[in-house]
């Protein structure tokens, strides 16, 4: 996977967990390398998630990464990033949580 990250930013849990629970449960809203994620599947990964902080990469400004394992991770585990495009329902309220850590 070319890296073309533009930015990065973090993601309260609260505030993920908030979005996530406004939209659908069977709402597809990413992907996880060639399968596609529901917004249940993303609720439960979450649940297992130990921090309060998630990193969120935005990649050529058209679409984000979730990487939904601790920060600093290394090996990173790809099978815990979910790539979220813009036809997401969850693409804009990531969007509008990037443009507040940049003010």
């Amino acid at each position: 996977m070319p890296n073309g990250r533009s930015d990065d930013f973090v993601v309260n849990r609260e505030n993920l967990e908030r979005i996530l629970n406004a939209l659908s449960p069977d709402a597809m809203v990413g992907e996880i390398l060639t399968a596609q994620v529901d917004v249940s599947a993303i609720s439960q990964m979450l649940s297992t998630y130990p921090d309060d902080l998630i990193a969120v990469e935005e990649q050529y400004e058209s679409w984000y990464i979730i990487h939904l394992e601790p920060i600093g991770t290394y090996p990173p585990n790809i099978e815990k990033w979910v790539m979220v495009s813009a036809e997401s329902p969850l693409f804009e309220e990531l969007r509008r949580q990037h443009h507040r850590h940049v003010e």
